[in-house]
């Protein structure tokens, strides 16, 4: 059965963030709530234009979160949802600062 609510194609080189979050919730036949996408997007980009996963100090600031408690719920929540990971070659000492990616592939 096809879905029409879900992109029928997957971009092979996602080039955006929009890209990245489409071919994710295409591979999951899934779609994210309005407040979990914008998250997304927003870890999309960072990912995108820095080269790199996020901390959970980013999420704190991309998300305007009061407290760095607030920021790891959130991460917390993405984690749950298969959408973040934590990087395996960014074990530091405080969990603050471990690196997680978006998870856009299978």
């Amino acid at each position: 059965m096809i879905n029409l609510h879900l992109p029928q194609r997957v971009s092979l080189e996602p080039f955006t963030p929009e890209e990245l979050i489409r071919n994710w919730e295409h591979l999951r036949n899934t779609r994210l709530s309005k407040k979990l996408r914008k998250f997304a997007l927003l870890v999309a980009a960072t990912h995108l234009d820095e080269a790199r996963g996020i901390t959970v100090q980013d999420i704190k600031l991309l998300l305007n979160c009061p407290t760095i408690d607030a920021a790891e719920k959130r991460k917390d929540e993405a984690v749950k949802r298969g959408l973040l990971v934590p990087h395996s070659t960014s074990k530091m000492a405080s969990k603050n600062y471990i690196f997680y990616q978006i998870m856009f592939m299978l």
